[in-house]
């Protein structure tokens, strides 16, 4: 039998592609919430001394009268952790506006007064990465970690204890600035001391 009798093979109309084992994408994608939220924390974490290395070594950074909306976060969740609600004024420091004062006093310094307060802001920031209760960023912390977190007395580290305590005075000022903070201490401003209207 000759060799042209025998019947042309099969050509397949199937690709390539449907011909190879089909990868499972789910495996090794980022969807899982977990995943997503750890690199999330790593990229903010990175954002963070970035930040922070550019205003310790970058004048024009480290002067700056803006606040960056990281700072502006831990403010506020540092004015609530300090001065919470459930004291005997039954205001948050963020009810109070404390956060805000804060803001304002920042805003009027000399610029190498606002340097070391943008030092001070990124440095409590950063200090639960090192000192605890949690490996991350403060602001990533939750209320109770947060509270461990800026609790001064139990830091070993001088220069830590020192930025906790000037943190909570200038919260503290903007807090006592409330007027209704103010009524409740007994402390309101006689306009007419000598009832001369």
């Amino acid at each position: 039998m000759s060799i042209s009798s025998y019947p042309p093979p099969a050509i397949s109309t199937r690709s390539s592609k449907e011909d190879l084992p089909q990868k499972n994408h789910t495996e090794t994608t980022p969807d899982h919430p977990e995943t997503l939220s750890t690199l999330q924390t790593i990229a903010k974490i990175s954002t963070t001394i970035k930040n922070f290395l550019l205003i310790a070594l970058s004048r024009e950074k480290g002067e700056s009268a803006e606040l960056t909306a990281q700072e502006k976060e831990f403010i506020a969740k540092a004015a609530d952790t300090l001065l919470s609600p459930d004291g005997a004024f039954e205001l948050s420091g963020t009810e109070a506006g404390s956060h805000l004062y804060l803001e304002r006093y920042f805003q009027n310094l000399t610029p190498d007064k606002r340097r070391l307060l943008h030092i001070m802001f990124h440095f409590l920031e950063c200090s639960p990465i090192i000192f605890g209760p949690r490996h991350t960023l403060f602001t990533s912390l939750n209320a109770t970690e947060r509270a461990q977190a800026m609790n001064f007395a139990d830091k070993s580290l001088y220069i830590h204890r020192v930025a906790l305590q000037s943190l909570r005075f200038l919260l503290t000022l903007g807090y006592l600035n409330n007027p209704q903070v103010i009524k409740k201490i007994g402390c309101e401003p006689n306009q007419n001391p000598f009832n001369l209207k």
